[in-house]
């Protein structure tokens, strides 16, 4: 029971500590994610991978990124060909359409969330076998 609720503890601290992360901090482009996040959220305004320059430039006000409209110039993301899997930008489209970038952030944080426990439980699984003991855990 002890080993439970430290196991909960920690993941909660890791939760919340995320979630203030992305919360309060300066909002920035990390990587890939302002191609991603312009596939997502054209996906949700139009069904395609493309948008118009106007409409980028409304979402990208939006965001909080101080400087994003400087950032990702239009040349480069006005392909009709995406050059990124679109897979993630359409299933999170809906959250990014309704939310913004923080809650396409959110929404991935949660899903990684699930699958660090996942992975941990399954772990707890297979180094409980009688094979091993408990020494581990």
């Amino acid at each position: 029971m002890k080993r439970a609720l430290r196991i909960l503890a920690i993941f909660t601290i890791c939760s919340v500590v995320s979630f203030i992360t992305l919360k309060t901090l300066d909002r920035i482009w990390t990587g890939d994610e302002p191609r991603y996040f312009y596939y997502s959220t054209s996906f949700f305004e139009n069904c395609q991978f493309t948008m118009p320059e106007e409409i980028w430039r409304t979402v990208l006000l939006k965001t909080g990124v101080p400087y994003a409209l400087n950032y990702w110039p239009s040349t480069n993301i006005t392909g009709t060909i995406p050059s990124h899997s679109v897979f993630v930008p359409m299933l999170l489209s809906q959250v990014t359409g309704h939310y913004s970038l923080s809650g396409g952030r959110i929404a991935i944080l949660l899903i990684g969330l699930v699958g660090v426990w996942a992975i941990f439980h399954l772990c707890l699984r297979y180094f409980n076998t009688s094979h091993f003991g408990n020494r581990y855990w």
